[in-house]
């Protein structure tokens, strides 16, 4: 990647169709781009990337290991480089009813969809903590309402979403915003072009909030949450739905 002045992202799950429209969006707002993905679709993803003008890095890694995280994190010390942006679409699960699947499958998809995420934010959140400038984008898979055989991924997507919520409080002081896209379930899109259109709709909403410093989640979401999680019980601490913090 040529150095430059412009604003650095890292990108992951690329292959799927909400990492890849992140990414997009990432890339025709200027930023230069590492992109990850756990297959070879990053590298045919990063020649799509490039035409937007941006200088792109492709790697392939397992980001649900401790050794891939290790691997894209040394990547990124030797681009030299700040992160400006991390973006985690990393998450598959299959979508059928729980009791019917074998659970070591769902165990290792966990391990990509929760573990991933949170070992990477932990790697790159620190460094974008003690710089004191960052935004963390956390997509999930599903929308948080329960769809009737996707019990998995909507748990994990509560999990996400209410761990975003508290992250963002944790972070609110040190200069790194953090917000969820939780893209909504919708039954029936099975043409991959009308996929790909959702996708692109949801990424521009999550993008724009991310750029923003927004949490991203519907204010209803976001109350909801913060009731399970024990926020906004005290009178004197209400949640802000709007912003995602603790007045």
């Amino acid at each position: 990647m040529i150095q430059s002045n412009s604003p650095f992202a890292v990108v992951t799950g690329v292959s799927g169709r909400i990492g890849y429209a992140l990414a997009e969006r990432c890339a025709a707002s200027g930023f230069d781009l590492l992109i990850a993905s756990d297959d070879s679709g990053a590298v045919a993803a990063a020649e799509r990337l490039r035409d937007h003008g941006v200088g792109v890095d492709p790697v392939q890694v397992e980001l649900d290991t401790a050794d891939g995280a290790d691997e894209l994190c040394d990547i990124v010390r030797v681009l030299g480089r700040p992160i400006d942006a991390l973006v985690i679409s990393a998450g598959r699960l299959p979508a059928a009813a729980f009791l019917n699947q074998d659970f070591e499958p769902l165990a290792e998809a966990l391990d990509t969809s929760v573990v991933g995420p949170l070992r990477l934010t932990h790697r790159i959140g620190r460094a974008m903590r003690d710089r004191g400038q960052g935004r963390i984008l956390i997509a999930g898979a599903a929308a948080i309402n329960s769809v009737g055989g996707r019990a998995v991924v909507c748990g994990t997507n509560a999990f996400l979403a209410g761990f975003a919520l508290s992250l963002r409080e944790e972070l609110a002081q040190s200069g790194v915003s953090v917000t969820c896209l939780l893209p909504q379930a919708r039954r029936g899109i099975t043409d991959e072009s009308l996929g790909r259109i959702q996708a692109a709709v949801d990424a521009k909403l999550g993008f724009e909030a991310m750029m923003r410093g927004e949490l991203g989640l519907t204010p209803a979401t976001a109350a909801a949450i913060a009731q399970a999680a024990g926020y906004g019980v005290e009178a004197t601490r209400p949640l802000d739905v709007a912003t995602g913090t603790l007045s």
